[in-house]
């Protein structure tokens, strides 16, 4: 998945699906200048092809997840683009 900013999320981070841990965070990398996560997902797990991904924080130490939502008929087969994709809210220092 590309995101605008990986905003804390660190490798070997959760990766949920409707509330449940269904993966982990595999990588994070740069794509030119957008992130680029890599993450496992369990093989029961269905994702359509419009499947969207957000990073968000986890409890109040603030530990980020991955969090996807399985949109579209068909399945996915390639990144999820920037346009689906949501960086953390994070409050300022």
């Amino acid at each position: 998945a590309l995101f605008a900013d990986a905003g804390g999320l660190t490798t070997g981070q959760d990766v949920l699906v409707s509330g449940f841990k269904v993966g982990t965070v595999k990588s994070i990398d740069l794509d030119n200048s957008r992130a680029r996560i890599t993450f496992t997902v369990a093989k029961d797990i269905r994702l359509g092809d419009r499947t969207e991904a957000a990073i968000k924080t986890k409890g109040l130490l603030g530990t980020k997840l991955l969090e996807i939502a399985s949109r579209g008929e068909g399945q996915l087969n390639t990144q999820i683009p920037l346009d689906r994709t949501t960086s953390p809210y994070q409050l300022p220092d």
